[in-house]
């Protein structure tokens, strides 16, 4: 579903996955203690989150927000 957003929104959108049993350190970094947990960047700031399953439609919604 992710990567099918990142197609969609063409040059706007990227996405960087992390497996944080592998990156514990970045885990901690940003907060992290839910899976999954999607941090929305812009400009260098994380600007949004959202933690936990949601629909595909939502996910748009904050993207179109953030754009």
């Amino acid at each position: 579903m992710l990567e099918d957003l990142v197609r969609t929104s063409g040059e706007t959108v990227t996405l960087a996955k992390v497996n944080v049993d592998d990156q514990p350190g970045l885990a901690a970094r940003f907060g992290i203690h839910w899976i999954p947990t999607l941090l929305f960047v812009k400009d260098g700031r994380i600007v949004d989150q959202v933690v936990g399953a949601v629909p595909k439609a939502e996910l748009q919604r904050r993207i179109d927000t953030l754009g």
